[in-house]
């Protein structure tokens, strides 16, 4: 079972500007690796991490990808190191539709856009160290940072690729920055890798496959990933 499926079943409440409201879950997807063209991986961190773990990280167990009735999304779950299993972060990533320009569809390794394609904007995120990384906190922004290409979601054709850029199966794609917000983890010190992520790339390729939105259908906007938001906006506040 996924953790996100329990959190997406409690119904809450949100006060916004001292209004309460709240948004209905419309779709939930298990978020595996996206296999097929190029390499295969669910997260990809563009110098990776030094210390032997490379750049390549897979959710397991499965991830969960939530779209809410109010426009925002969120993809949350572990994702662990192909090259050293004590080495994961937890994602929280955050989305909405408020584009700051339309967006178009990003090719790659003979992608198509097909009927099924729509956009969600990386609000922001962050991604939490675990393992030999506990202590190591990223926050993720959109990128590129002018909001020209946005994370994509669909399908393929029976000849191309879709949204996820490396098969033709339902599946998502997205590209990120980082930054280091905190660098404490057992092997942080002295690692010149993880000392220069600031400004470096990330991206996700994964399958999206749906699984029963819970029925109670009541969430907290954003809450899946906004917890990473909300404690960087009450440091932003802070400082």
């Amino acid at each position: 079972m996924f953790q996100g499926k329990i959190i997406a079943a409690v119904a809450v409440a949100i006060v916004t500007s001292g209004a309460a409201s709240a948004a209905t879950v419309t779709d939930q997807y298990e978020v595996t690796s996206a296999v097929g063209s190029g390499n295969d991986h669910s997260l990809w961190i563009s110098t990776g991490l030094g210390g032997g773990i490379g750049t390549d990280f897979d959710f397991d167990p499965s991830g969960l990808m939530t779209l809410l009735s109010d426009g925002t999304a969120a993809l949350t779950g572990k994702v662990v190191s192909q090259d050293n299993a004590s080495a994961w972060f937890d994602v929280a990533f955050d989305y909405d539709n408020d584009f700051l320009q339309s967006p178009n569809f990003k090719s790659e390794n003979g992608s198509v856009a097909t009927a099924s394609t729509f956009y969600r904007d990386m609000e922001g995120g962050t991604l939490t160290g675990g393992g030999i990384l506990a202590g190591l906190i990223l926050s993720v922004s959109r990128l590129p940072v002018d909001g020209y290409y946005a994370t994509q979601i669909g399908e393929g054709t029976a000849t191309n690729n879709g949204a996820n850029n490396k098969n033709n199966e339902f599946g998502m794609a997205g590209w990120f920055k980082i930054s280091v917000d905190q660098a404490t983890c057992s092997i942080c010190a002295g690692n010149s890798v993880i000392a220069a992520l600031d400004g470096k790339q990330g991206d996700v390729n994964v399958n999206l496959s749906a699984v029963p939105v819970p029925a109670a259908g009541l969430l907290l906007v954003g809450a899946l990933g906004a917890l990473g938001g909300l404690r960087r906006r009450k440091r932003s506040a802070a400082s």
